[in-house]
């Protein structure tokens, strides 16, 4: 690979295949990623190749270098690229120059740090100990708060380092290493009686970073859940008031509804009276008609209540008139007190009723 600038190369376009390409700038504030095409195989049970030592850093973009002494790993690596401009071999190398930005770990605040990869030596964001040989990867304790546990490591070894980032910004691969912040602020604490205060020259075990993030997600889990509880009765007191709402939406329906009813109601009482009120005239009409029949005798009774009907119909229509036979075309009409009576005999003796004549003082008028 030829760096910018005038080089002169008789026929050595004719014995080889030169591709110009574009130097590889990686943005302020921003780190690029890396992902070898050729090398060694990967180590089981990492996400990533090793770490470049730092003085291999500048070597391992030379694919001649990376490939040979170098003995670089195929695939992802936990190296990255910090803002600069850089010649890239893009036949070996794919690159990201988007990967992720500056980790910041506030003031107050450590960062624990998770490795998916076991390095040589230990990396360069870890200034306290950068490009140092990574000591033994066992486990180098165990540190439990009540029921919590954690297995700690060296820095640089694959799992959770023992020691943590102290505040500050770092360059720092996320795919590979996992930066969580903790708070380690001091905390006062008020001992009021029935307390007793600690011997200041007794050995008081501080919890580790790893602990701290465990307590943390504890926290946060029961604040998760009391703010779910929270939503929960929000959500059912919304769906009352809703309910409510609803309902005196619909009171001017209900009340319509409630009005129907007692209007049934009314009317179902008039009829049961009308029909009591029926029924008690049709029993004493049959009374009055039981006792008429006793005097005048039944076939006269039937004979009058028919002549009664006839003369009902005729009064509410008088062109009934014209279709009755003769004898009920008479129509008599009386002048004295009683002519009632007088009149319903001479028209009953007309048509062969009861044998009386008419009185003094009356009138036959003949069609």
């Amino acid at each position: 690979m030829f760096m910018p600038g005038f080089r002169f190369l008789p026929f050595y376009n004719v014995f080889n295949k030169v591709t110009y390409v574009d130097m590889v700038t990686v943005p302020e504030g921003a780190y690029a990623t890396l992902s070898a095409r050729d090398g060694l195989p990967q180590p089981d049970g990492q996400a990533a190749a090793p770490n470049w030592s730092q003085s291999e850093a500048g070597k391992m973009l030379d694919a001649a270098y990376f490939l040979n002494e170098g003995k670089g790993v195929k695939g992802p690596q936990s190296a990255i690229l910090k803002p600069a401009t850089y010649p890239i071999n893009t036949y070996l190398w794919d690159v990201n120059t988007t990967a992720g930005t500056r980790t910041e770990i506030s003031t107050g605040f450590v960062g624990t740090v998770r490795s998916a990869v076991e390095d040589n030596t230990v990396p360069e964001f870890f200034k306290a100990k950068a490009g140092k040989e990574t000591q033994s990867c066992g486990v180098v304790r165990e540190a439990k708060a009540g029921t919590l546990k954690a297995r700690l490591v060296n820095v640089g070894c694959l799992g959770v380092w023992a020691e943590a980032l102290p505040a500050g910004s770092y360059f720092i691969n996320t795919n590979v290493y996992e930066v969580t912040e903790v708070d380690v602020r001091m905390q006062t604490s008020e001992y009021k009686g029935g307390y007793s205060l600690p011997d200041p020259e007794e050995e008081i075990e501080r919890p580790t970073a790893e602990l701290l993030i465990a307590r943390k997600r504890e926290q946060l889990a029961g604040q998760q859940e009391r703010a779910f509880n929270q939503i929960r009765k929000a959500e059912i007191a919304r769906q009352a008031s809703e309910a409510e709402r609803e309902l005196a939406n619909k009171q001017s329906e209900i009340v319509a509804a409630i009005v129907k009813v007692q209007v049934a109601e009314q009317v179902k009482q008039e009829k049961l009276l009308l029909g009591q009120a029926q029924r008690a005239f049709d029993e004493e009409a049959a009374q009055g008609r039981k006792a008429q029949a006793l005097v005048l005798g039944e076939d006269r009774v039937a004979m009058l209540q028919a002549l009664e009907m006839g003369l009902n119909a005729v009064g509410e229509n008088p062109n009934l008139l014209k279709v009755l036979p003769e004898g009920f075309s008479t129509l008599i009409v009386g002048g004295n007190n009683d002519g009632g009576l007088t009149n319903l005999g001479a028209m009953l003796k007309e048509i062969g009723g009861l044998p009386t004549a008419p009185r003094s003082g009356a009138t036959t008028l003949n069609e």
